[in-house]
């Protein structure tokens, strides 16, 4: 029985007529556009935060240094 209804479903297809919409576009485009965002934003974060880090620890070292020679008080 399996088996006549899987030949009967791809082997005997109607098309249907179906109406993709606007909405649907946009919903798309919109779905796309979300997508390559948060990509870009994840390369940003990956990228910039350890900059960020090294950038944090060059200032602290530095001011430890211009403490030890005097410069700040």
């Amino acid at each position: 029985m399996l088996k006549l209804s899987l030949f009967i479903f791809f082997f005997f297809i109607s098309y249907a007529n179906a109406y993709f919409g606007p909405g649907l576009a946009f919903g798309g485009v919109a779905l796309a556009i979300g997508f390559i965002i948060a990509t870009i934003v994840v390369f940003f974060s990956i990228i910039f935060f350890p900059i960020k880090i090294l950038i944090k620890k060059f200032k602290k070292n530095k001011n430890k240094k211009e403490k030890i020679d005097g410069k700040l008080d």
